[in-house]
């Protein structure tokens, strides 16, 4: 199963208020413990990515240089 953005939206407001119960759509899941909530949002991330066209883990940066003159 793939996830979708309102689903990683869902997973980190859970994270976010200490809540380990979930409902996705028609399920409700009950996670162990925050590790494994973290490991689902991690996956949900990379599914929301790839589905964007995005590689999951490659971050852009960027660097801003200042001069004094």
């Amino acid at each position: 199963m793939a996830f979708t953005s309102d689903q990683l939206a869902t997973l980190e407001a859970a994270a976010a208020s200490g809540r380990l119960r979930v409902q996705l759509g028609d399920k409700v899941i009950q996670y162990q413990t925050l590790p494994d909530l973290m490991h689902a949002i991690r996956q949900a991330r990379a599914d929301v990515a790839a589905a964007a066209g995005l590689r999951p883990g490659r971050a852009l940066r960027c660097y801003l240089e200042h001069h004094r003159g």
